[in-house]
């Protein structure tokens, strides 16, 4: 478990940058469908790991059990779903299917 948590830390940190490279992009070209889906992965990414930290954390301060840190890892697989539905469904049509 100790492996788990100090590679959910390091991810948090290369996502981080990652996510600064991205805005970057943002600020300097602009706009584009490739970026703002880019954007959405990364951000969802970030929030999912910032949550299984979390859990991790308070998993070892022994205020929750195990099923808890096993129900916080596939919990966001719905919102995975809904961001692949927003990219081929939504996406296309506010980029005029560039």
């Amino acid at each position: 478990d100790l492996v788990n948590f100090s590679l959910i830390c390091l991810t948090l940190i290369i996502n981080f940058t990652a996510l600064l490279a991205i805005l970057y992009r943002f600020s300097e070209w602009g706009l584009s469908p490739n970026r703002v889906v880019v954007l959405g992965a990364n951000l969802l990414v970030f929030c999912h790991l910032s949550n299984l930290f979390i859990t991790y954390w308070r998993f070892y301060k022994k205020e929750l059990r195990e099923h808890k840190l096993k129900l916080a890892a596939v919990n966001y697989f719905p919102a995975y779903g809904a961001w692949a539905l927003f990219v081929v469904l939504v996406l296309p049509l506010v980029f005029n299917f560039e």
